[in-house]
């Protein structure tokens, strides 16, 4: 599946002309945004027919769009038919979708491995509240949330993870992923179910955090530091979320690492950096588990055009909440997953990140 930055561009382009008011920029409970932007979508196979929809991390919520469903929230559904569905009226209802439950046999899906025959019931969306939760730049057709374990059900529907755990398709619970960026491609993803392909990465460079709630894939980053100089004293709950864009995360705790970066001017919340700058710019540190991860300017900084660079550390416009609603945590988009291989372990209930192999090609099944 590949990855492009479509969504970015029209965010980018819908802001208004940034200018350098402080106080415009302090105004970060509003970010021009209803949502996070989404740049990858992955195909899977519903009853034979191919269906593009967008893996998120955060959810365990199936959900895709029927032929009925109509108006501008709508993803699109011109490349199926819904009335092909084993469709019932039970319904199904999250906090910003309406349609009944269905089933249909799963497979034929490269991203996961190639699983076929698997029974799985999700929802057939009939209407979506406006403003929707999702944004995305690819065309697709419904959500594949893949967090697990009977906490993250969705209106009492097993998430697929377990449905393939449950079923036997699984001999280690997990999935992983690995970006990879070719001269003649754009960003690429490649996927394993189970466990990450060893010619992915770095032998002996897989570190793993524990999770913080049964089900879900929030970690614990220990501080962040800018330069080695820790910024963020304390500890965080955090999201690993491929296919996301940005960096998200509290409001005022972004701002203020976007001051740190010279932010040249600002629109809406967004930092703007001046494109020269971009090489003088300072490393960011994740500490995860005793372990650094940096991030350099090439990678938090997202090259729109030849002169407009902006960070990609954006206040979170959903202030997504943990489960326990304590705390807002952070979702480490694409800038940051896209440098390592992921490994979301719900064997164990961990999270591994890894040093990436630089002589790994794509497959060329893919």
């Amino acid at each position: 599946y590949q990855c492009n930055n479509q969504a970015v561009q029209q965010f980018v382009t819908q802001l208004s002309t940034p200018t350098d008011s402080s106080a415009n920029c302090a105004s970060t409970s509003n970010t021009g945004l209803s949502s996070h932007i989404i740049t990858c979508t992955v195909q899977i196979s519903i009853d034979n027919q191919p269906i593009n929809v967008i893996l998120l991390s955060s959810s365990g919520a199936f959900w895709i769009a029927s032929n009925e469903c109509n108006g501008s929230a709508c993803p699109n559904t011109s490349t199926y038919d819904s009335d092909q569905f084993n469709n019932t009226s039970i319904s199904y209802n999250t906090d910003n979708v309406h349609g009944t439950v269905a089933s249909g046999t799963f497979g034929g899906s490269t991203v996961l491995g190639g699983v076929t025959a698997v029974q799985q019931p999700f929802g057939l969306i009939t209407s979506i509240d406006n403003p929707p939760k999702l944004e995305s730049g690819p065309s697709y057709n419904g959500i594949l949330g893949f967090t697990y374990t009977t906490d993250s059900f969705v209106n009492g529907l097993a998430p697929l993870m377990v449905t393939l755990n449950q079923q036997g398709k699984l001999q280690a619970c997990g999935i992983a992923f690995t970006f990879v960026s070719q001269s003649d491609t754009p960003l690429t993803g490649y996927s394993t179910l189970n466990k990450p392909d060893p010619i992915t990465y770095i032998p002996n460079t897989f570190s793993y955090t524990p999770t913080l709630f049964p089900g879900y894939w929030l970690f614990n980053v220990e501080n962040l530091a800018v330069n080695k100089f820790i910024t963020i004293d304390k500890s965080f709950p955090a999201l690993l979320a491929p296919f996301v864009a940005f960096i998200y995360g509290p409001s005022s705790e972004i701002y203020s690492l976007n001051q740190k970066l010279g932010c040249s001017k600002w629109s809406q919340g967004i930092c703007f950096i001046d494109c020269s700058q971009v090489l003088t710019l300072p490393n960011i540190t994740f500490t995860i588990q005793a372990h650094d991860y940096t991030l350099y300017p090439i990678d938090y900084i997202l090259f729109v055009s030849s002169n407009v660079c902006l960070s990609a550390f954006v206040p979170d416009p959903l202030n997504s909440m943990t489960p326990d609603n304590q705390s807002i945590y952070w979702t480490l988009g694409n800038p940051f997953v896209a440098k390592y291989v992921s490994h979301f372990d719900c064997q164990n209930n961990s999270v591994g990140l890894a040093t990436k192999n630089p002589l790994f090609k794509l497959p060329v099944s893919l």
